[in-house]
């Protein structure tokens, strides 16, 4: 699921229509200020942005027909209290949805053992998500699985090998490596991940939705 210059909002606000009212919110002020700027240049009147975190909103309670995180569970340290807060704002009936990452089958073919070594992230977040959804009390909970592969030049091609550059000097720190040893590995994954013959499978994307129990 994807939107233009406001993400998803675009999405929803279309979808809500001009009796509608989609509501954003961002922890940090200067996102919010943002949001707000961008709504000047655009002037829905429906949709507005305000400050809060995602474990204490400050937004009503049951007040909400969807409510919907995208990546944002997978940055957190207490997912759960996130969910609980996003089914408390909807009304019974109502849906809670949410998109994450899974990012295991991150497969590339021809297989290179730089790859494998660099994919060493277990997270495993996308394919939890139906689980906790129907452990907050949600019913008729459902899953889509999205994946993609992208050309030789596109950025999230290299994201890993990019990853893996930046945080070099901790790797060499805590002895996962040499300084020397990671130099030609990534050089030679470089150059296959240019190939146009090989085929990248991205990470996962995992949307689970539900409905909030009536009563």
């Amino acid at each position: 699921m994807r939107g233009g210059q406001l993400g998803v909002r675009d999405l929803l606000t279309a979808r809500v229509g001009p009796d509608g009212e989609v509501v954003g919110l961002e922890r940090e002020a200067r996102l919010v200020a943002l949001g707000e700027r961008l709504l000047r240049e655009r002037d829905p009147a429906n949709v507005g942005f305000v400050l809060g975190a995602a474990y204490a909103s400050g937004l009503p309670s049951c007040a909400f027909d969807l409510a919907h995180a995208c990546l944002l569970l997978i940055n957190l340290t207490d997912p759960g209290r996130a969910r609980a807060e996003m089914v408390a704002l909807v009304g019974p009936g109502r849906i809670v949805a949410v998109q994450d990452i899974d990012p295991m089958p991150w497969p590339c073919e021809p297989l290179h053992p730089a790859w494998e070594r660099a994919n060493g992230l277990h997270p495993l977040i996308g394919r939890r998500l139906p689980a906790p959804l129907r452990a907050t009390g949600l019913v008729d909970v459902q899953v889509e699985i999205h994946a993609r592969t992208d050309p030789p030049g596109a950025y999230p091609r290299k994201h890993l090998l990019d990853a893996t550059r930046a945080i070099r000097r901790e790797i060499v720190e805590r002895r996962l490596s040499t300084d020397s040893e990671p130099a030609a590995p990534t050089g030679a994954l470089e150059r296959h991940l240019d190939d146009p013959c090989t085929v990248l499978i991205g990470t996962l994307l995992f949307l689970a939705w539900g409905r909030k129990a009536e009563g």
